[in-house]
C-alpha cells in the first residue's frame, strides 16, 4: 500500500499534500490510534524494504570477509614468470640466437632472484590489499549498524516524546476544563445567592 493510499484510507478519501490547484492540504482530523497505526505501517514498510533490498547485499558482503583474491592472484605471478621465460627461449630459438653456458647460468640465477622477489612482493601487496579491504568492509558494516541503531533509538525517543506531549496536553486540557466547570458553578452559585438576597 502506497503512502498516498494510506493517507486516503486514514483521512476518509481525502488526500493531504499538494493539490492540483497548487495549494497544500493538511488534514489534522486524525485520531491517536490512526496516527499510531500509520506510523507503525510506515516503520514496518521501511523494515520490510530494508530486509528485501539491503539485508541480502549486507549478507553477501559479510560472506566475502576473509577473501584472499588479491593474494591468490599474486601467487599466479610465479607461473607468469615461468611462461615469460619459456616465451623468451622460444623467441631465441626462432631467431637462432643462443647463450653460452656462463650466460645461461647467470640469466637463470637472475631470473630466479627476480621471480622470487616479484612473487614475494606481489604476495605481500596482495595480502595487504586483502587486509585493507576486510578492515574497510568491517568498518563500513559497523557504521551501517550504528546508523541503524541510532535511527531506531531516535525514532523510539521521538515517539516517546510525542506520547508524553500528548498526555501532558490532555492533562492540561482536562484540568482547564475542570477549572472552567468550577468557575461556572461558582458563578452560578453567586448569581443564585445575589438573586436570593435581592428578592
Amino acid at each position: 500500500m502506497s503512502m498516498r493510499d494510506l493517507f486516503q484510507q486514514v483521512n476518509g478519501g481525502s488526500t493531504p499534500g499538494y493539490q492540483d490547484d497548487g495549494s497544500y492540504k493538511l488534514d489534522t482530523n486524525v485520531s491517536d490510534s490512526q496516527a499510531n497505526a500509520m506510523a507503525a505501517r510506515v516503520s514496518r514498510g521501511r523494515f520490510e524494504r530494508y530486509m528485501e533490498d539491503f539485508a541480502p547485499q549486507e549478507q553477501k558482503l559479510i560472506g566475502s570477509l576473509g577473501d584472499t583474491k588479491a593474494q591468490d592472484a599474486a601467487k599466479a605471478s610465479k607461473g607468469n614468470a615461468i611462461r615469460s621465460r619459456a616465451a623468451l627461449d622460444r623467441m631465441r630459438q626462432r631467431y637462432g640466437t643462443s647463450l653460452t653456458g656462463g650466460q645461461q647460468k647467470a640469466e637463470t640465477n637472475q631470473n630466479q632472484r627476480n621471480t622470487a622477489l616479484g612473487t614475494l612482493s606481489a604476495t605481500n601487496s596482495g595480502r595487504q590489499m586483502d587486509e585493507d579491504r576486510n578492515f574497510n568492509l568491517k568498518g563500513t558494516m559497523l557504521n551501517i549498524g550504528n546508523n541503524l541503531s541510532s535511527s531506531a533509538t531516535s525514532g523510539l525517543t521521538e515517539t516517546a516524546q510525542g506520547a508524553s506531549a500528548r498526555k501532558t496536553a490532555y492533562d492540561q486540557a482536562k484540568d482547564q476544563h475542570k477549572a472552567q466547570q468550577q468557575q461556572q458553578a461558582a458563578s452560578v452559585a453567586a448569581t443564585i445567592a445575589m438573586a436570593a438576597i435581592m428578592s
